[in-house]
């Protein structure tokens, strides 16, 4: 191999260890490992919710949680861009979202939920001017409280 080549080769070494570097560092810390739940565990969909001038924090809901305006919902998200019931979130069958016919919409990574779609962890979610982002499946106690 002559020194040209062995330049070039060198050389792409050190870009593809930065672009992992960049990579790594770039990562949210707060999407964890997620193990799979056993048997008859409950999951909840951990999320981390920012809403403007307001401090983001990290919830958990459980499977068909209602994310919207009314107080009824298991999620309140108190914006006028965001409908009274505005989208659900499953996590059983696999974590999604489904939009309810809502005003503004709902989003995936820029993309519209058009019916149940699904989540995986590190996705952004937007309901009007919420941003909210998926970090992935808490495992909870027993489904069943008696067994």
């Amino acid at each position: 191999m002559n020194a040209v080549a062995a330049i070039q080769w060198e050389s792409l070494g050190t870009i593809v260890a930065a672009f992992v570097l960049a990579v790594w560092a770039l990562r949210d810390p707060d999407i964890e490992r997620q193990e799979p739940a056993a048997a008859g565990q409950a999951v909840a969909a951990r999320l981390k919710v920012s809403l403007r001038g307001r401090p983001v924090q990290t919830v958990e809901v459980n499977d068909g949680a209602t994310i919207g305006r009314a107080p009824g919902c298991d999620l309140v998200v108190d914006e006028s861009t965001v409908s009274k019931h505005h989208a659900r979130i499953r996590c059983d069958a696999g974590p999604s979202i489904e939009d309810l016919d809502s005003t503004n919409g709902t989003y995936v990574n820029g993309r519209p939920a058009d019916g149940p779609t699904a989540l995986r962890r590190g996705d952004r979610i937007a309901l009007g001017t919420a941003k909210i982002v998926f970090l992935g499946l808490a495992v909870r106690g027993s489904k069943n409280p008696k067994g």
